[in-house]
């Protein structure tokens, strides 16, 4: 019971915590919160924390889930190689293009 009462916590506590920065972060660039699109990853605690805002999928995060699927059963999947190569360019170009950092 502790446990699951833990846990529950931990959880509510990080959603408040994700909605807190990204509020902040919109507010010193002086964007509206409520509207101003917020690119994440698919975490179920960002995507709690942001359900009254518009939240973006990350296209390399869903790219790279794509890629572990097709690692995983590479002998059902025909191409799998040229597909790997692909999405490994792609999410490439796209941090370079940003300026992401690895």
């Amino acid at each position: 019971m502790l446990e699951i009462g833990f846990s529950r916590f931990t959880r509510n506590l990080l959603q408040r915590t994700y909605r807190l920065v990204a509020n902040n972060i919109l507010e010193e660039y002086n964007l509206p919160t409520g509207d101003t699109p917020v690119t994440t990853d698919r975490e179920s605690n960002i995507v709690a924390a942001l359900r009254n805002s518009v939240r973006v999928d990350c296209a390399c995060h869903r790219l790279h889930v794509s890629e572990i699927i097709v690692e995983r059963h590479e002998e059902q999947v025909t191409d799998a190689a040229s597909y790997e190569t692909t999405v490994s360019d792609l999410c490439r170009y796209v941090k370079q293009a940003t300026a992401i950092q690895e």
